[in-house]
């Protein structure tokens, strides 16, 4: 089971090879500098989001919860409505194949992705002592004019993934799966501001080929707590 497939799926950047020159940089600064180009201190008091988007089509619902990984979907197509959650320990879905119940995995690697996607739909590095994770700074690349710092994120009991930052905007703008010619590969843009804050406003999954696999547009954003038993297997909204 994978969460957020349309939204987090992972990605190889086509990009130019690292100049020899490239001095290290620090990935807490390049985080901070990303943090306060979005809204800086005003995050610290964020405990939960809830966000209608848009993909190919179809409407996605989503409630995030700031202050652990927690995450949960909700996508209706013509035929089902389907569920997709994490609440910390257990990954569970209703709808699709299983009609009428509730699929609930503790299985490792549902485990990893979902606390993964958990990471980045909460911008966990944001909040280092609510979402532990380790980075490191890969290397730098250009991409025509614009020059990118590479990070390398590995959330507690998640998998690694690169972010990539642009240096004269501080802005996140590419996710990555780093060593992987065939990953896809999420790119973040237009940043606009919701209340105190700036949030990506689209979000574009494109194959390791770079043709698009899914457009995704935000609708609606609010941020409020969001109770934990919104993430529990079976839970209603």
């Amino acid at each position: 089971m994978r969460l957020l497939t349309y939204l987090l799926l992972p990605a190889l950047a086509l990009v130019a090879a690292m100049p020899a020159s490239a001095q290290t940089q620090d990935p807490m600064q390049i985080i901070a500098a990303f943090r306060e180009a979005t809204g800086g201190a005003a995050w610290d008091g964020m405990e939960g989001v809830q966000r209608t988007d848009t993909h190919s089509g179809n409407t996605v619902l989503t409630w995030v919860d700031l202050r652990r990984p927690a995450l949960r979907t909700e996508s209706q197509d013509s035929q089902d409505r389907h569920v997709e959650a994490y609440n910390g320990r257990d990954v569970w879905s209703r709808g699709g194949p299983v009609e009428g119940g509730v699929e609930v995995s503790r299985g490792l690697l549902d485990q990893y992705q979902a606390a993964t996607d958990a990471f980045i739909a909460a911008q966990g590095y944001f909040f280092p002592d609510r979402f532990p994770f380790a980075a490191r700074w890969v290397r730098e690349e250009r991409d025509g004019s614009a020059v990118l710092d590479v990070v390398e994120l590995a959330p507690d009991r998640g998998f690694v993934r690169d972010y990539w930052f642009d240096r004269a905007s501080g802005l996140l703008v590419r996710i990555t799966v780093p060593d992987d010619p065939y990953a896809t590969r999420i790119e973040l843009g237009d940043y606009r501001p919701v209340g105190p804050v700036r949030v990506a406003h689209s979000r574009t999954v494109r194959s390791w080929r770079g043709g698009v696999l899914d457009r995704g547009r935000l609708q609606r954003l609010e941020f409020r707590p969001i109770p934990a038993r919104m993430f529990e297997p079976g839970a209603a909204p």
